[in-house]
């Protein structure tokens, strides 16, 4: 399937008052489609795999959400999303409001699952990030696509240029 992390993971990602296990639990459930099969073990294993997999130590997993840095938050994100079982992941500026060491680690896991044949997709308003995460680059002005290409192939001057006048300096 497909899934999509929201740029404003505090109005449409987490539920901020519940802890990661649950907020991971949810997305076991959802993928399985049922409760009748599942049990609370099984749950909480699964939601600690996934939790282990992004980084989020284990004494902060039956805090709420919301008593976590943003960084992560996105973790908890991530690992609810992976714990759908995704084919396409679709991630909106996702390492926004994010300090600078977790960023690196975000980077790190999507690039794990990208290594693992799960299809991303991220916008970014991050230009630096996009040059440094993504394969490939398609760059959009005014609604409509005005460059294409390996990230490799752009700068970050080249970047502003195109996501700002719809075409690069001369």
């Amino acid at each position: 399937g497909v899934v999509y992390m929201p740029p404003d993971r505090k109005r449409g990602g987490l539920w901020l008052d519940r802890s990661p296990l649950w907020n991971v639990a949810a997305a076991e459930i959802n993928r399985a489609g049922s409760l009748a099969w599942l049990r609370f073990g099984t749950l909480r294993r699964a939601g600690n795999r996934r939790l282990d997999d992004v980084g989020v130590r284990a004494v902060d997993r039956e805090q709420p959400v919301a008593r976590f840095s943003g960084g992560n938050q996105q973790r908890v994100m991530l690992a609810r999303l992976v714990g759908m079982g995704p084919k396409v992941m679709l991630l909106n500026d996702f390492t926004r409001g994010v300090d600078v060491k977790a960023k690196g680690a975000i980077h790190e896991l999507v690039r794990g699952l990208a290594a693992e044949g799960v299809a991303i997709c991220l916008t970014s308003t991050d230009l630096d990030e996009l040059l440094e995460v993504a394969d490939r680059i398609v760059c959009m002005h005014s609604g409509r696509q005005v460059a294409s290409g390996p990230a490799a192939s752009f700068t970050s001057l080249r970047l502003v240029s195109l996501v700002t006048t719809g075409s690069t300096l001369n």
